[in-house]
């Protein structure tokens, strides 16, 4: 059974951003909670007071530097989707600029949510065309390293702002900790996906998709209810693969539902996708998997 556990973790105030001039700051108003789905790791806390108050979250689904982040605050109810937003994980690391979708979270009002992040900006922004391609290449031959504990334990705040406009920032405290707290949620998900954590943190490959993923899920597979009303849909879903490549099984992780995108994203990855296995640190398959993200959204 999975569970919850409060992290009693200092934090720092900081007293400057390098994107900010005054912007609302909110202090943490509690602990860290560590929350222990059954097929996610939750990184959970509060900030503010009384009326004035916010919630950061980051969610992981697997082993890795990747995560979904959520923030909420009232003061991001002017932000819309369309806006290009600056975010910044403390003083060390670089300003990123990532897509998002805009919701609510209950009593805390306006949230955006953004998937697959890392507090160090990926090396592809910026990007295009045959450039884009060739960074992928090189990052599939020469992976980038982990973030280290020094780069997280920098990583005291968080900063959202538009250009000119500083909407909020939350002081986290330093994330060092809590992250690796993190990572043992993560290791006991693969264990409950039948996966050998100690052989698997040797990997020197993961699964390796034989034919590109863009080719999974096409325009085509768009639910036709779903397309017809404009719905959009994030789906995170995961794959174990087995020794010889082929994918054992699919799993939705989280969805934004409705069902019908869940059903499809399965249907075809199942029908699609393959791989070439993953490898330990001595060259030989072993059992693995494989996790990915897919967004249905209208063309604009």
């Amino acid at each position: 059974m999975r569970f919850g556990i409060l992290l009693s973790f200092a934090a720092l105030a900081h007293s400057g951003s390098a994107v900010a001039a005054e912007p609302l700051r909110m202090a943490p108003g509690s602990q860290w909670h560590l929350d222990y789905a059954d097929d996610s790791c939750r990184l959970g806390r509060t900030f503010g007071s009384g009326a004035d108050t916010g919630m950061v979250y980051f969610e992981r689904y697997g082993p890795g530097d990747p995560f979904n982040l959520v923030v909420a605050a009232k003061a991001l109810q002017s932000v819309d989707e369309d806006f290009t937003l600056q975010v910044q994980f403390g003083d060390q690391e670089e300003v990123q600029e990532p897509g998002f979708f805009v919701g609510e979270f209950g009593d805390f009002g306006p949230a955006l949510i953004f998937s697959s992040m890392s507090i160090r900006r990926p090396g592809s922004f910026g990007l295009k065309g045959k450039q884009l391609e060739q960074y992928f290449e090189a990052r599939e031959k020469d992976p980038l390293p982990p973030v280290a504990a020094a780069q997280e334990r920098a990583v005291t705040w968080l900063s959202i702002s538009r250009g000119r406009r500083h909407y909020v920032t939350f002081d986290l405290g330093p994330m060092a900790e809590p992250f690796a707290a993190m990572r043992g949620c993560t290791d006991d998900l693969l264990k409950q996906w039948g996966i050998d954590v100690a052989r698997h943190v040797t990997l020197s490959r993961e699964p390796k998709p034989v034919n590109s993923p863009g080719t999974w899920l096409t325009s085509d597979d768009y639910p036709y209810k779903m397309l017809r009303t404009g719905q959009r849909g994030i789906i995170q879903f995961r794959m174990i693969v087995d020794e010889t490549g082929k994918p054992e099984s699919c799993h939705i992780q989280q969805s934004t539902r409705p069902k019908e995108f869940d059903d499809v994203v399965c249907k075809r990855l199942m029908e699609r996708a393959s791989f070439e296995p993953a490898l330990d640190a001595a060259g030989l398959p072993l059992r693995s998997y494989y996790r990915s993200t897919v967004v249905f959204k209208m063309a604009s």
